[in-house]
């Protein structure tokens, strides 16, 4: 939830140029949406609000067709099939694609410091900066 902030501000920097970003999360269609509504009092919702994260202006796809738990109040990875399609290793792993498909950048992890995250944006920014110049 942290770098939430982080890709809001990327998104917004960016989202006029040849950029996009994508996220892919392992959860259910209704929790995707539920985490950025305000209104209803909902599990995914509750968690944003306690984490004090940002609602979420990019592009989010959720990765499962229907929830595969049976408690309806879990939160958490749903599914599991983007973690064997692209062999991540953990969550949240970033992945920096240019023009033609290619991974050029693989990042796993995000900092929960102020500092830390200022560096990995610098990071993304010169990466993405070169790929659009390409």
């Amino acid at each position: 939830m942290t770098e939430i902030k982080y890709f809001n501000k990327l998104h917004n920097e960016y989202q006029n140029d040849d950029f996009v970003l994508l996220s892919i999360a392992p959860q259910i269609k209704e929790d995707v949406i539920l985490f950025n509504d305000t209104v209803k009092s909902s599990v995914p919702a509750t968690l944003r609000e306690h984490f004090k994260a940002e609602p979420i202006e990019y592009v989010v796809i959720p990765a499962c067709d229907s929830n595969r738990h049976d408690d309806p109040n879990r939160i958490g990875l749903e599914c599991d099939n983007i973690t064997k399609d692209f062999y991540l290793s953990g969550y949240p792993t970033t992945l920096i694609i240019d023009k033609t498909g290619i991974v050029r950048h693989v990042e796993t992890g995000f900092t929960n410091t102020y500092e830390g995250g200022q560096t990995i944006m610098r990071k993304y920014r010169e990466i993405i900066d070169q790929l659009l110049a390409e």
